[in-house]
């Protein structure tokens, strides 16, 4: 396991440059990664390889939400939305249907790769009305919650959208052809475990096979025709990619990407098969499934809060009466745990509670005088 010996010398060499150019949360995470790090070290003493893993990762994660910042982010300080990427324009507008945030729930995109639209699209959804309206080709919306089972988008799609998937509903075609077809981005949300999920789909109506492939000659796929898909696990990092004709011809010049750690990306191939429009990808970017929390202690002693897997410290010193900070956490089983200021694991539990953190959701949470945690409202992320 040298390699996990490597990664946390790599994690500690690269704390100090990272905070010194990040927000002002940059420097509590590092505080907590460097807890995180000492145990990995005890964990590989004790060939604990699984948990110096999770550990590690839990590590990468929180320096990646607190240190890394996006230029398209709205504000440092903002946390990551769930909603992702978009690029409406200033007279689309997204309606979502009301869907209660503590039920089940399914996330859904809209794009339209119509290439000959004579204007704007609207989507809608049965038994509630339009979604998004004035969509223009090459145009997409962000991630929008809507209650899980069979939902029908333009009388057109009927489909059984599972809990906790996210999809991409298509306008796809020629204008007098034009049809609604569905991608999935996640069906299951899982860890990425640091890698970067691309899907790929091919949407140029009329093309025949197409292959796209980077700079350095590596197959990102083959012979996808229309609608095609290639799915892949990536390494994080800098990436040229360029889509050709099955004859060798230039379909979509080179064209960079960064690809990150913990995120989806998909990658749709749009345009008119005789250039006009000229063909490009199209790229939708959800971040990792992450969800807010936000305490208040009702005890009478003031609290630390930590979170396994990991054992982090989340919240310090939450005195009584007072409500933290939110905190972002990535999505998933987790058991949050109170003990006395200063005393960790090694202390006395003062509450605990095992929670699911649900994608996309603000979870406010009580601390209560019976050693219990409870959840007090849950409402979407904004």
């Amino acid at each position: 396991m040298k390699w996990l010996i490597l990664l946390a010398t790599a994690i500690l060499v690269t704390l100090t440059p990272v905070a010194q150019s990040t927000t002002e949360t940059c420097p509590d995470a590092v505080q907590t990664t460097n807890g995180l790090l000492a145990e990995v070290t005890l964990a590989l003493d004790e060939e604990r390889y699984v948990d110096a893993q999770n550990l590690l990762r839990d590590a990468r994660q929180l320096i990646g939400r607190a240190c890394v910042l996006d230029e398209a982010e709205a504000a440092p300080s903002e946390p990551l939305s769930i909603r992702g990427n978009s690029n409406l324009n200033a007279d689309s507008q997204v309606t979502p249907p009301d869907t209660a945030p503590d039920g089940n729930v399914t996330y859904i995109r809209v794009l339209n790769t119509v290439a000959d639209s004579e204007g704007p699209i609207d989507m809608s959804l049965g038994g509630f009305g339009v979604v998004v309206n004035n969509l223009n080709y090459g145009e997409f919306s962000g991630l929008i919650p809507m209650p899980s089972g069979t939902l029908t988008f333009n009388d057109e799609l009927r489909w059984e959208f599972t809990a906790n998937s996210t999809w991409v509903v298509m306008q796809v075609g020629l204008n007098d052809t034009v049809s609604v077809a569905l991608e999935p981005i996640s069906v299951l949300r899982n860890e990425l475990n640091g890698m970067a999920r691309l899907r790929i789909v091919q949407a140029i109506s009329g093309t025949e096979f197409v292959a796209v492939t980077s700079t350095e000659g590596t197959d990102f796929g083959s012979a996808l025709g229309w609608l095609g898909v290639r799915d892949l696990d990536l390494t994080p990092g800098n990436y040229t990619l360029r889509a050709d004709t099955a004859a060798g011809g230039s379909l979509v010049p080179d064209t960079d990407f960064v690809f990150e750690a913990d995120h989806h990306y998909m990658l749709v191939i749009i345009g008119g098969k005789d250039g006009d429009p000229a063909p490009h990808f199209a790229t939708l970017i959800s971040p990792q499934d992450v969800t807010r929390v936000q305490f208040t202690n009702d005890r009478v002693e003031a609290v630390d809060i930590h979170y396994r897997p990991g054992n982090a410290k989340v919240v310090e010193a939450l005195e009584p009466g007072a409500t933290s900070d939110w905190v972002t956490l990535p999505s998933g089983a987790v058991t949050f745990i109170a003990y006395d200021v200063g005393t960790g694991p090694t202390g006395q539990e003062k509450a605990s509670a095992p929670l699911s953190l649900r994608t996309g959701r603000d979870l406010s949470v009580s601390i209560r005088p019976n050693g219990n945690m409870r959840v007090d409202s849950v409402a979407f992320t904004e």
